[in-house]
């Protein structure tokens, strides 16, 4: 009796690891949807966002470029089994952010691994980041950042969001 449990608990395992893995590039794929040029669907607002292709199809670059000389970079690729992002910030940081689920409710939902340059005193880098896909022509995209060489504390920091419209497939 011990062993049949046993075995349904390593093949309960074994199918959320290929659950899990599917997703990533489940999600992956989704994201590479996005391809083309995006604007803030608010007035005002000169930032605009571009998602592209590039290294054979392997990486999906998102730039934000908010005025003249000012831009940022979320690189998106697997690796292995799981979905990353890491993102290039004008403060000179890279964070790392693995995705770690999705829902139709608030989309894409990444969080943080690792990064370069996050404990710099008087800066700040993106923690945790979501990103939904409302229809084919419109994403929203909800941002949290914490100090540099601060813990993150669940509900204790703010949450930017954004709402992009497509100008250019």
């Amino acid at each position: 009796m011990k062993s049949h449990r046993m075995l349904l608990a390593l093949a309960l395992v074994a199918t959320t690891g290929a659950a899990a893995e599917s997703h990533g590039l489940d999600t992956f794929e989704t994201l590479k949807s996005l391809q083309g040029h995006w604007r803030p669907d608010v007035q005002g607002s000169s930032t605009t966002v571009e998602f592209r292709l590039t290294a054979g199809g392997s990486a999906l670059v998102e730039t934000w470029t908010m005025g003249q000389g000012r831009e940022s970079m979320t690189i998106y690729t697997m690796d292995g089994d799981h979905l990353v992002a890491t993102h290039y910030c004008p403060q000179g940081n890279a964070p790392s952010l693995r995705h770690i689920g999705s829902d139709e409710e608030s989309g894409h939902h990444f969080q943080f691994v690792d990064g370069l340059n996050v404990q710099i005193p008087g800066r700040s880098h993106v923690h945790a980041f979501s990103l939904k896909l409302v229809d084919r022509d419109t994403i929203e995209r909800s941002e949290t950042y914490i100090a540099n060489g601060t813990s993150y504390q669940p509900g204790t920091h703010g949450i930017d969001r954004y709402r992009f419209v497509r100008i250019v497939p």
